[in-house]
């Protein structure tokens, strides 16, 4: 990067976060995944950012100085040992380098108010980082996984709260959304509130809670997959387009503070 060039010449960076080589991962899940982390990248840069992709599983300090926007994508289930349960018989392809790692990540962009975009697991990390729990299996009948040899993902409805970061960005009450997660926030942390519910009751977008006079960090999660090839068009570009301009103001935010310090 040209350290001469002004702020708005250079591109918003984000951090792409995944358990890439997690150990607990089969072939054919690690592939899953990694094809939809790079759906992603593909957007962010259409969008006009920068991406760094970050391998969660390599446990190590994020290092936020470089960051404008995180987005931690899905992957296998958290360690129940972090909302302090002994665990379901359910619970699979656990990495707890990736839980450390995401966890911080998450916790560091809050307090920096870099913005931050949870997807599927990514959002049941956000909770459980910030002192909330999980429900850790929703039973074999539940709508938000299929049980198909062919496809993990299931469509379903979600009800937008309004007055929420969500509604205005979808600008809708009621949307489709492609699913496959076999857990869901359970108690929710207390610095976050729902935005969107499935049918059922199950927590299907949380967001930073918003209070009257204070700045809101920009933190969203969505327990559903708008980068599944089957989503509906346009909500994967909605997200990320939305990420990508909080990130270029947390860019010049940034930028500013240095010059203030600087002088």
């Amino acid at each position: 990067m040209d350290e001469n060039r002004t702020p708005l010449e250079v591109h918003p960076v984000i951090g792409l976060s995944y358990a890439r080589s997690a150990p607990s991962y089969s072939d054919e899940y690690r592939s899953q995944i990694i094809e939809l982390a790079e759906r992603v990248q593909s957007y962010l840069l259409a969008g006009g950012a920068d991406v760094i992709m970050l391998d969660a599983s390599v446990d190590g300090v994020p290092d936020m100085h470089r960051l404008d926007g995180v987005v931690v994508m899905g992957g296998g289930d958290v360690d129940p040992e972090l909302y302090h349960s002994e665990g379901d018989p359910s619970i699979s392809c656990v990495d707890a380098a990736a839980d450390r790692f995401e966890s911080s990540l998450i916790r560091r962009a809050v307090e920096s108010y870099t913005p931050v975009l949870g997807i599927c697991r990514g959002m049941q990390v956000m909770n459980v980082a910030f002192g909330g729990s999980l429900i850790e299996d929703l039973g074999a009948e539940s709508m938000h996984r299929s049980g198909s040899s062919e496809t993990s993902m299931v469509e379903h409805p979600v009800q937008i709260v309004e007055d929420s970061l969500l509604f205005s960005l979808m600008r809708t009450p009621e949307i489709q959304v492609r699913s496959s997660h076999h857990q869901a926030v359970q108690r929710l942390a207390n610095t976050l509130q729902v935005s969107a519910w499935a049918e059922d009751g199950v927590v299907e977008a949380i967001e930073a809670t918003h209070q009257p006079g204070v700045e809101t960090p920009w933190v969203l999660g969505v327990q559903w997959h708008p980068e599944d090839k089957g989503t509906v068009p346009g909500q994967l570009e909605t997200l990320t387009s939305a990420l990508v301009k909080e990130a270029e103001r947390n860019q010049l935010r940034k930028s500013d503070l240095m010059s203030a310090q600087s002088h």
